[in-house]
């Protein structure tokens, strides 16, 4: 309901909204109006109101109007329902929850296989065996960081864009991949960027990899829910400091930033998305996907190394961050507060580097001059 009681007369006053491409939408006359926002394209729209222009000589009819006031108004109506943004958040998590346990189940019959035909004495099935279990991931070590960053890329813009298009129609797909494309680009290289750093950081060496459960989760809920959850890559880090197996409380802390750091990569979307709404909106939608993947609690995930720690905690940070996904998704939560979850997802993330850095720096060996 919009209502004017500002300067003139309020009768003969109109409300027009206008784009940030300048273009216009007339709502209606009078001092209230009733307005469906769902008739509207979501943005970010200056909201006017108009009285009929004396200076010029027109008349109302002939469209000699004039702005009397304005405010900044955000159209935000949810592409998902909380339900289905819950029920895409349980597919995803069952995905890769799937995907890693039926490779495991794979790799032990691999074994089991290995193991049968070094009994037998088979030579050629004993290398047939080893072989097929141990191929994946041979080239996924083998393959080099630059490389999972460009595929984590490819396959984030491109089942990314699949959420927003109504279905299967080739020109839609093509007109949201270069916005979609433009914030997965920009997504992973941050919260890769950041990872990277924070692991660096404790003193551990990093390479970037894909995650198979991860691209299964994407696929599967973008291709048949169209709401987009899981993340296709990980950053790789050994868990020792000079030779001595770290804490569990070290590896849950790492963790905890990670998943902050992500959080926090909404606050720049939404600084952005005062100049393009559509790429706020994707990039906090990936954001909440990546969270939700990440905090699952599968090797090699931030979310193992909480759930190593305290399963508790680990159970109680995955469904809170499901919770963030379906309020983000459903448009539940609001831009100034999803801002703020964004800053104290920041500030988690800037104080466990500074933590981090002052444990680095105590342990550092102290070399005795002569």
């Amino acid at each position: 309901l919009l209502r004017y009681e500002g300067r003139g007369d309020p009768a003969t006053v109109r409300f027009v909204l206008v784009d940030q491409d300048g273009n216009t939408i007339i709502l209606g006359n009078g001092p209230e109006l009733e307005w469906d926002t769902r008739t509207i394209p979501n943005g970010i729209y200056t909201l006017q109101v108009e009285r009929p222009s004396s200076s010029t000589g027109t008349t109302p009819a002939q469209g000699g109007y004039v702005a009397i006031d304005d405010t900044s108004f955000v159209v935000r109506n949810p592409d998902t329902s909380a339900g289905k943004a819950t029920a895409a958040a349980a597919v995803g998590a069952g995905a890769a929850l799937g995907a890693t346990f039926g490779m495991q189940a794979l790799a032990a019959m691999g074994q089991a296989g290995q193991e049968a035909a070094m009994g037998l004495g088979e030579d050629v099935l004993k290398g047939k065996t080893a072989g097929r279990s141990q191929r994946l991931k041979r080239w996924s070590d083998r393959l080099p960081s630059k490389a999972a960053v460009a595929i984590i890329l490819g396959l984030m813009a491109a089942f990314f864009t699949f959420e927003g298009v109504d279905g299967w129609d080739p020109s839609g797909y093509v007109a949201a991949l270069p916005i979609v494309g433009a914030a997965a680009v920009v997504f992973t290289i941050i919260e890769l960027s950041m990872e990277s750093f924070l692991a660096r950081v404790s003193g551990a060496s990093v390479r970037v990899r894909l995650l198979a459960s991860g691209i299964v989760s994407l696929i599967a809920t973008s291709l048949f829910l169209r709401v987009a959850v899981g993340y296709p890559g990980y950053v790789d880090e050994d868990d020792t400091d000079h030779g001595k197996e770290l804490p569990a409380f070290h590896g849950a802390a790492r963790a905890g930033a990670v998943l902050g750091g992500i959080i926090g990569t909404m606050a720049m979307f939404i600084l952005i998305g005062m100049v393009n709404f559509d790429f706020m909106a994707v990039g906090t939608e990936m954001a909440v996907a990546a969270l939700v993947a990440n905090a699952l609690p599968l090797k090699p995930l931030p979310g193992h190394d909480v759930w190593v720690w305290n399963k508790t905690v680990s159970t109680l940070s995955f469904l809170g961050c499901v919770g963030l996904f379906v309020l983000v998704q459903s448009a539940i939560l609001s831009l100034p507060a999803t801002f703020a979850v964004a800053l104290a997802g920041i500030a988690a993330y800037l104080g466990t580097v500074v933590l981090l850095k002052r444990q680095a720096a105590s342990q550092e060996p102290v070399v005795a001059e002569a």
